[in-house]
């Protein structure tokens, strides 16, 4: 993880943070304070778009605000993508009550965080998407954990802010809110996630009725089936390593061998011997924990996806293997389910032959590694146009 840190923080501005870094001087021009500034655009995105993300506005500009370099601010960022790693490793390692699946898991996923070339979500716009997912997920850690009101207030907290930072969460509480009624055994605490989740729904839907202009393309719908699909499946499949190389997909520099050499020693090697060691006992996921992470994983992956076909901005401009910023809540959750997959196979790896589990040992951990390794390259290269 300190490896892609450090090409976050190598890389330069991009997309709308061009303009935020500059905060502290367009709120001067306009004679104002940032409060003021921030409330002003939280109106008029609540006129005109019918977006209630108060928390998005005020999150970017306090940080700007405060991270008055390059370095600092791209610091800021990573270690906000390694916090909402770290988190998504405690979540499935509380659920199944085993650390290695946690441990499994953030190898699998730095084999999906992909550095894009445009409208990415991991180097630009403050971190918003891994903030978020992160938030949403420890809101779940923390109930599924702890008892007692408090504990229930500082989940609903976090995921409030999740849910006014970036809309998209909303579409996870149904899952979330399952997973917290099957581990505590009662609907109540799921309440520190239905009570957030059904406030914003009833803000947002408000606004967007309450609109009298039309809105900008990208919070524009059109539900015509094929340019839906076809949107759907671009998004989707942006998620899976090396996306942006895919045939089709728009020009990209080539990942070269000193890329690939360098990828291998920070990343490929480490997470093979991570895995590998790890591999030296069965995890022994129980089959509904694996099915829970499963299905979350894919839901969290597949509705965000499933947001951005529906937008007519996206249906226009978005190529193959380019996906939107939704696509790192992508990266999680198909990280998620593919963790699913590697327990479920490990779980027929009981009363085996000691070949076939030496082969699946050091074979899962060889694909793990190499997956990684390319990514890491692919990053490589990407940061060093950036």
């Amino acid at each position: 993880m300190g490896g892609l840190l450090a090409l976050i923080t190598s890389t330069h501005y991009q997309g709308d943070d061009l303009l935020n870094k500059d905060i502290r001087q367009v709120v001067h021009d306009a004679g104002t304070t940032l409060p003021d500034f921030t409330m002003g655009l939280v109106r008029w995105w609540m006129v005109y778009n019918g977006r209630f993300f108060p928390g998005s506005l005020s999150w970017t500009y306090v940080l700007f605000w405060f991270c008055d370099s390059r370095v600092a601010y791209k610091l800021a960022i990573g270690t906000v993508l390694l916090g909402a790693i770290v988190v998504f490793g405690l979540f499935v390692s509380r659920l199944t009550g085993r650390w290695k699946t946690g441990a499994i898991y953030i190898s699998i996923v730095l084999g999906l965080l992909q550095i894009r070339t445009m409208h990415d979500g991991i180097i630009s716009y403050a971190g918003l998407i891994p903030l978020t997912a992160g938030l949403s997920v420890a809101a779940v850690l923390i109930v599924i954990s702890r008892r007692g009101f408090w504990w229930a207030a500082l989940a609903a907290l976090l995921y409030s802010f999740a849910l006014v930072t970036y809309e998209t969460v909303l579409l996870f509480a149904p899952v979330m809110v399952a997973i917290i009624v099957w581990k505590r055994r009662s609907w109540r605490p799921a309440a520190a996630i239905a009570i957030p989740a059904l406030t914003q729904g009833v803000i947002v839907t408000i606004l967007r009725l309450s609109l009298h202009t039309a809105p900008e393309l990208a919070y524009t719908v059109n539900l015509e089936s094929k340019t839906v699909l076809v949107t759907f499946a671009k998004q989707a499949l942006a998620a899976f390593p090396l996306s942006q190389w895919a045939p089709g997909a728009p020009a990209m520099p080539a990942i070269t061998k000193s890329a690939i050499a360098i990828a291998v020693l920070v990343a490929g090697l480490p997470t093979f011997l991570s895995i590998a060691s790890l591999g030296r006992s069965r995890v022994r996921a129980t089959r509904t924990e694996i099915i829970a992470i499963a299905i979350f994983g894919a839901w969290i992956w597949l509705s965000s996806s499933a947001l951005v076909s529906i937008a007519v901005r996206w249906q226009l401009e978005l190529h193959r293997g380019q996906g939107y910023l939704p696509v790192v809540y992508g990266y999680f959750g198909l990280a998620l389910f593919l963790l699913a997959v590697y327990l479920s196979v490990d779980r027929t790896m009981v009363n085996r032959s000691r070949p076939v589990i030496v082969t699946w040992r050091y074979g899962s951990a060889l694909a793990i590694a190499a997956v990684v390794s390319l990514t890491f390259a692919g990053n490589v290269v990407v940061a060093s146009l950036s």
